[in-house]
C-alpha cells in the first residue's frame, strides 16, 4: 500500500516512536511524498533533534530509515 505523507508526518514519525512508527515500517506500507519535504523537515531539524534527544547522526539515521 502506498501512503503519500506530508512533512507532519514524518516529524512525528521521528519523534514518538510507538505504534505509528512501526506501522510505518511495515512491508506493506510505502511512503510517498515530495522532494520538497527534505526541505521543510530541514526548518524543524534542531527543535526535532531536541525532542528526540538523538545525536546528529542517529537523527540523520532514523530520518533515512523513515525515507526509505
Amino acid at each position: 500500500m502506498f501512503v503519500v505523507v506530508d512533512a507532519n508526518v514524518i516529524i512525528s514519525l521521528l519523534i514518538a516512536k510507538g505504534s505509528k512508527y512501526k506501522l510505518f515500517f511495515s512491508d506493506k506500507v510505502n511512503l510517498v511524498s515530495p522532494d520538497f519535504i527534505l526541505f521543510e523537515i530541514g526548518k524543524y531539524w534542531k527543535e526535532i533533534s531536541d525532542k528526540t534527544k538523538l545525536s546528529e547522526s542517529d537523527l540523520r539515521s532514523e530520518f533515512f530509515a523513515v525515507r526509505m
